[in-house]
């Protein structure tokens, strides 16, 4: 079975590259710089025009931790229901407790909210140290799959092996892993002398590394597929 490589991308350059180098799906969010936040509806709008690839939308409304306000769990839904109305195919969030336990019922009420797509929960499952019985509560809740860096094999939902991905490792990874999905957004510093004090570079999705990494997933099988 092809392996399918979902590849991040923060603009619609990015989203055109991936799919013309061949990943099978996006995740569109938008400051990669700290882990990817939400993108504008009018960035998600733009991607769906112009790129047929299925695009998840990241659901994270600011920097740092999973625990949310109130406000910013209202945010997060309005945001949720304009990108499924826009089209997308899938939804990445994770909300955590004080506690960093599972936020059941906001998750929940995220999913309630957007039936028809798919729903992800993001490497907040990392930050918990996510186990199997708490992959199999993600599962009841309605998650489809988790994004997680865990190099052994993630049982009661499908894993989206993340973390780093790149050709020196993506290999080793998956072998130990077993993971049937992998996720990456390697990045390139792109020239713009017009910033001035602002910055005259910008990161954008480095093409090569995504192709090298797809070339290598294609020829891999694991042990139990022949």
């Amino acid at each position: 079975m092809r392996i399918v490589v979902e590849a991040v991308a923060c603009s619609v350059e990015d989203a055109i590259a991936a799919e013309s180098a061949g990943a099978n799906r996006i995740e569109l969010c938008s400051e990669l710089s700290v882990g990817g936040l939400s993108p504008s509806i009018g960035l998600v709008q733009a991607v769906l025009r112009n790129c047929k690839l299925p695009v998840v939308a990241l659901l994270r409304p600011r920097s740092g931790g999973f625990n949310y306000s109130r406000h910013e769990l209202d945010a997060m839904l309005a945001d949720a229901v304009a990108y499924v109305e826009a089209g997308v195919s899938g939804l990445a969030f994770g909300i955590l407790l004080s506690d960093s336990a599972i936020a059941v019922s906001a998750c929940q009420a995220i999913i309630e909210a957007t039936p028809g797509v798919d729903h992800v929960f993001h490497r907040a499952f990392d930050v918990i140290e996510g186990t199997d019985q708490q992959a199999r509560i993600l599962s009841d809740i309605g998650f489809a799959r988790v994004l997680s860096s865990r190099t052994v094999p993630l049982n009661g939902i499908t894993q989206v092996l993340c973390g780093g991905i790149r050709a020196t490792n993506v290999a080793l990874h998956l072998k130990s892993s077993l993971a049937k999905e992998i996720h990456l957004g390697p990045r390139t510093e792109v020239f713009d002398a017009t910033g001035g004090s602002y910055g005259t570079t910008y990161p954008a999705l480095d093409v090569a590394e995504l192709k090298s990494v797809i070339e290598l997933v294609r020829s891999i099988s694991y042990p139990d597929q022949g």
